[in-house]
Order: C-alpha cells, then structure tokens, then sequence
C-alpha cells in the first residue's frame, strides 16, 4: 500500500503597478513561470558551469516544465493588514534565509526620499494617493511566508522555492544521480 501527501498550489500575490518598469518585467516573469518550462536561474548557471568541466549537460532535465502557483495579481495597494504581514514575514526572513535584503521596517517599501510613514495604515494610504511613493511589485507567497519587493533576484529566490518543492527538494547533483 502507498502513502501520498497531496501538496497543495501555493498562492502567490503581486501588488502590481502597470506605470512601474519593475511591476511590469516580474508580471512577465511570473507568467512566463506559469506557462513556460522553468529553472531557477543560479541552477541553470551551475548545471552549466557543472557542463564544461564534465562535458554533459543537465539544463534540459532541468526545464521539464512549467510551475504551479496559484496567481493573484492586484492592482491595488496592499491593505494595512497586509502590510502588517509582510512586515511579520520580512521580520522572518531576515532571521531565517540569507537570500533575502533590506531592513524588515516601513522604509523598505518605500521609494527614496518619500514621506516617512510610521503605521502600515500611513502606508497604505499613501500607496493610494501617491503609488510613486512606494516600490512596485510586491510579490508575496502566503504559503511560505516569503515577501520580494521590487527585486527580480527576490522574485527568483520565491520561485526556486516553489520548484524545490515541485521537484521535491531535488538539487542538480541528485536529478542527476537518479537519471
């Protein structure tokens, strides 16, 4: 008899703003995650650097196929909750994982010399009234607690995470050994 544990789709959200050049090249990079075969790129740049010393290549079992996430992109600000929690997760995250920057305070969403906020209400309403204010996108996956604001490396680091899980926790080295 066999045991499986039914991994659910995690849930990703960007807090999108179509004037911003950032906003619009980590929509693209989201759906293009969704819709076209994917691999972190730093897996992609060690399975090439693993290719020329050893003369094989693991970059197409690499890209087997796209990721699964649920996506909700909004373009409206986030709610003073939501702030809440993303501070809560970025408070997390820079106790926990190294791939994440920046201060976990009100001053990380905020673009420089913006008016100073102090409450997660201050701050969504200025996102309202001046959304230049603010750094666009906010990419939050819910499921694992991981806030990228206005960083595409971020925005990676969030997708590895989801194809690790995918693949299981699989590196490089052991997709190989296995095939």
């Amino acid at each position: 008899m066999s045991f499986r544990f039914h991994r659910s789709i995690p849930n990703l959200s960007i807090f999108h703003n179509a004037r911003s050049a950032h906003s619009e090249r980590i929509l693209q990079l989201l759906r293009s995650s969704l819709s076209n075969p994917y691999a972190p790129p730093r897996r992609i740049a060690a399975a090439g650097a693993k290719a020329e010393i050893s003369g094989t290549s693991t970059i197409k079992k690499l890209l087997q196929r796209p990721l699964e996430f649920n996506l909700d992109v909004s373009t409206a600000p986030p709610t003073p909750d939501q702030y809440q929690t993303m501070l809560d997760y970025l408070r997390t995250q820079q106790l926990t994982q190294s791939f994440f920057t920046g201060p976990s305070s009100l001053a990380r969403f905020l673009v420089k010399h913006a008016q100073p906020v102090s409450s997660t209400e201050e701050l969504s309403e200025l996102a309202s009234k001046n959304p230049s204010s603010v750094r666009w996108p906010v990419v939050v996956h819910w499921d694992n607690g991981l806030v990228a604001i206005e960083r595409e490396d971020e925005v990676n680091n969030i997708l590895e995470v989801i194809y690790e899980e995918a693949n299981g926790g699989v590196s490089v080295q052991q997709q190989d050994w296995l095939t």
